[in-house]
């Protein structure tokens, strides 16, 4: 008897950032829609993702970085006056993913160094698992 092929998806921006930043729902949708199913992206959408997320929550990092920052909420204050609603997308879609499993205080200067630690590492995973999750299209294996 043969074995049955295994299905392959190429996928779009919209699709890759759902599977990796919405809803635990909606993640759970896509997944059980691509169960045993080889994923497919390409340099491009690893590129607007970075440049969408991952580049706006090391720009985060450096503001909870700042010495006039002394809390969290400070940070989030600070960050959510900017312009671009993208960037402020970027970082609510980290706020409730990560502090909130870590049961961070946002009002604490304590919790500051705590959250800049637990950020670093987000986002090194992050970009790990963007890398690793999919195949990039663009390489010759």
């Amino acid at each position: 008897m043969e074995d049955k092929p295994i299905q392959e998806r190429f996928l779009d921006t919209s699709v890759t950032r759902s599977l990796l930043l919405s809803t635990q729902t909606y993640k759970q949708y896509f997944e059980s829609q691509f169960a045993n199913q080889q994923l497919y992206i390409s340099n491009y959408i690893q590129m607007e993702i970075k440049r969408s997320y991952l580049i706006n929550l090391i720009s985060f990092y450096f503001v909870l970085r700042l010495e006039t920052i002394n809390n969290i909420g400070d940070a989030i204050a600070l960050w959510s006056n900017r312009f671009k609603t993208s960037e402020l997308k970027a970082i609510l879609q980290l706020i409730p993913q990560l502090f909130s499993t870590h049961q961070l205080n946002f009002s604490s200067p304590q919790d500051k160094e705590k959250a800049l630690s637990i950020l670093a590492i987000y986002i090194k995973r992050f970009e790990l698992i963007l890398r690793r999750k999919f195949n990039n299209t663009n390489i010759d294996s």
